[in-house]
Parts: C-alpha cells; structure tokens; sequence
C-alpha cells in the first residue's frame, strides 16, 4: 500500500500590511552598453581560457552548452566553428535577448 503525502490548496488572504513594490529599470541602450562592456571584461579575464582549460578537463560540448550562453558559443568558436567576430556578435544578441525575457 503506497500513501500520498496531501498538499493542502494555496489559500488567499488579504494581507493586513501596505505593500510597497520597487524596481530599477535601465534605458534600453544603457543596458546594451552595460552588457557589452561586461562581456568584453569577461573575455579580456580569461574567459576564452577558462573554456579552453575545461575542455582539456574532458567537460564535454553538451555540458559547456549547459554552463551558460558564454560558454556555448566559446566552445563554437574554439571548435572553428564560427569566428571570434561571429562568437561575440551573437553572445550579445542572445544576452539583450535574454534580458529582454527578463525584464518581461
């Protein structure tokens, strides 16, 4: 005989309490900026390198792909697969396009 544990239904109640709801929002091309200038910092840290040095590690190209949008398309770029040009043009698409999702 298996049991069930029983979650019981979310209830909704009226909070007895002011609530006050803030957030920070960036001009758009403020935050285009904001996230170029990062991934150039993280390239010019070792970026490139740390990929490299995990592959050598035996990390496979699934699992890059998993770590992270970076990681991916490194590991494209160390596998000739796209240039460093191309790399970096479509890391900051799919990173605005990331943050998009997110501010939405």
């Amino acid at each position: 005989m298996t049991s069930k544990s029983h979650v019981p239904p979310l209830q909704k109640k009226p909070l007895n309490a002011d609530i006050l709801i803030l957030g920070i929002q960036k001009d758009k091309k403020e935050l285009k900026k904001l996230i170029e200038n990062r991934l150039e910092k993280r390239l010019k840290r070792g970026l490139i390198a740390e990929v490299k040095k995990l592959k050598k590690m035996g990390v496979s190209g699934e699992r890059l792909n998993a770590l992270g949008l970076e990681y991916k398309y490194i590991n494209l770029y160390l596998e000739d697969k796209i240039s460093f040009d191309e790399m970096k043009k479509i890391l900051l698409k799919r990173i605005n396009d990331f943050s998009k999702r997110q501010i939405t």
